[in-house]
């Protein structure tokens, strides 16, 4: 025999382990603790993901949005003049930015889809299997979460777009 599956209201794992030839003894107890902790463990490496997943995203969309406006100061000076206002300006580079995050959402979908089957696989075995499923739910909290980092970088821009003294590059234009 290569197992044994005892039932029994006594806990029989140290009578059984005197006995010869028996090399290990498991409990149910045993094995679900031991589950529980490396579930532990993957939730754990999940919330340090998506923690440096929202600092790279917020980085990436800052300096990105830091650089268009570097580019553009002459065009948004010049809608200054046409009498456009600072939240004007600013509406616009938060349309631009929506836009961008619902495209990443719309193409995130079908790579967490593709990840999560192929992270599945990947850990499939004779002993252990993990389904390849994403509640509905987990994808209304991933855009809920961009939506934030997306918000949170639209704060600092806001900031940045008040220091821009428009005039000034207005003014180095005409020279």
């Amino acid at each position: 025999y290569s197992g044994v599956l005892l039932q029994s209201d006594e806990d029989v794992r140290f009578a059984l382990r005197k006995v010869g030839n028996v090399a290990s003894v498991f409990s149910t107890d045993q094995i679900i603790e031991g589950f529980e902790d490396f579930l532990g463990l993957i939730i754990a490496a999940y919330t340090l993901l998506i923690s440096i997943g929202g600092v790279l995203a917020f980085a990436i969309l800052f300096n990105t949005t830091s650089v268009t406006i570097s580019e553009r100061t002459r065009e948004f000076s010049s809608m200054r003049v046409l009498g456009y206002g600072r939240w004007a300006i600013f509406r616009l580079l938060v349309y631009e930015n929506v836009m961008a995050m619902g495209v990443g959402i719309i193409l995130g979908i079908p790579m967490a889809r593709i990840t999560t089957t192929a992270l599945a696989e990947f850990v499939r075995s004779e002993l252990f299997y993990l389904p390849a499923l994403i509640q509905p739910r987990a994808y209304g909290i991933a855009g809920g979460l961009v939506t934030v980092f997306v918000f949170l970088v639209m704060v600092a821009i806001w900031y940045r777009i008040k220091q821009l003294d428009l005039l000034e590059s207005l003014s180095s234009r005409m020279t």
